[in-house]
């Protein structure tokens, strides 16, 4: 028996569900929008900031309003609590590594720790956010 098509394409990594692609480019460009933001911002809570955190949050409405879902590189962009973005041209978060197989990320506004496992790829961006620290220091 032969593999349906929606395996073949999950197998080549192709999207699983491709139904509200309208729902995902307003989610994407959003995000975009965001990043963009924060990277501008030159203060923990200056004018782009505040404007990245209010987009970041309107970008998670229309995720739970249109059923989609971001990749988890752009996921870990935003912290789960307080909606700030961390990436940006100032440090607005702390990396450790607590134990093997995991690195801790803690956020500079709310102070709320995620973990994230480094193995299979899941802190794949965070591993190349804590070598790039590493190299400037």
């Amino acid at each position: 028996m032969g593999r349906s098509k929606k395996g073949q394409q999950e197998k080549e990594g192709k999207k699983k569900n491709a139904k509200n692609k309208l729902g995902y480019g307003r989610a994407v460009h959003l995000h975009r929008c965001a990043v963009f933001l924060s990277n501008l911002g030159t203060k923990q809570n200056d004018g782009f900031s505040k404007i990245s955190r209010h987009i970041s949050k309107l970008c998670r409405q229309v995720m739970d309003s249109e059923m989609v879902q971001l990749d988890r590189k752009q996921k870990q962009q935003f912290c789960k609590n307080c909606r700030e973005v961390l990436v940006g041209s100032f440090e607005k978060s702390q990396l450790t590594v607590k134990q093997r197989g995991s690195i801790t990320e803690k956020c500079g506004k709310c102070h709320k720790e995620r973990n994230y496992m480094t193995k299979d790829g899941y802190g794949k961006l965070l591993k190349e956010r804590m070598d790039a620290k590493k190299h400037n220091d």
